[in-house]
């Protein structure tokens, strides 16, 4: 869990610019808006190759189950060797599907109590300048959070995609050594 301030403690908030200090907070609310819409871009990755994978690992076993007895034994080990790297795969883009916990724009400060709030409710400035701060800390924390999480999600989005591109060669050279196998035991 990430537990730093992000600098909020180092700023006297009563003494800046409400303008700027609103500029500050809508940049670091567009960036975390722009780490959950990155999430979403990889889950949609992700489910495309899934999706994909399912229905070559389905045809590829299906495959080698009904034509086992016409075809050769290391041409349904090269079957099943490409269907296992394509299940690996699949379970790699799984996981990068596993839900993280994301924070969503609109956080709060971590008090809910409104009564505490009531010199802003009455419309004292600086008071809305300090709540505006604890925003930012809050996009801030939000924002390392959702990165941290999307780059665990690529990373094991990126393994499916080498993955499948390593599923044909992976075959190819499993049924190559299958055949020099049998060559070997005739």
């Amino acid at each position: 869990m990430i537990q730093d301030d992000y600098g909020y403690s180092d700023i006297k908030w009563e003494d800046m610019n409400e303008a700027n200090v609103r500029l500050v907070e809508a940049e670091y609310r567009q960036r975390l808006e722009g780490t959950i819409k990155g999430s979403d871009e990889i889950d949609k990755k992700a489910q495309y190759i899934l999706t994909g994978l399912i229905g070559l690992v389905t045809a590829l076993i299906g495959l080698s189950f009904t034509q086992a007895e016409r075809v050769e034994i290391q041409y349904l080990v090269g079957l099943y060797a490409l269907a296992t790297v394509f299940i690996l795969g699949a379970i790699c883009s799984a996981i990068s599907l596993r839900p993280r916990m994301f924070v969503h724009p609109g956080s709060t400060p971590q008090d809910l109590n409104v009564a505490k709030w009531q010199e802003l409710l009455r419309g004292d400035e600086k008071t809305a300048i300090r709540l505006a701060g604890v925003r930012i800390k809050e996009y801030a924390r939000g924002i390392a959070r959702n990165e941290q999480s999307n780059a665990q999600k690529s990373w094991w989005l990126q393994a499916a995609i080498i993955l499948t591109a390593a599923a044909a060669p992976t075959s190819l050279l499993t049924t190559v050594a299958a055949v020099l196998a049998l060559a070997e035991c005739a």
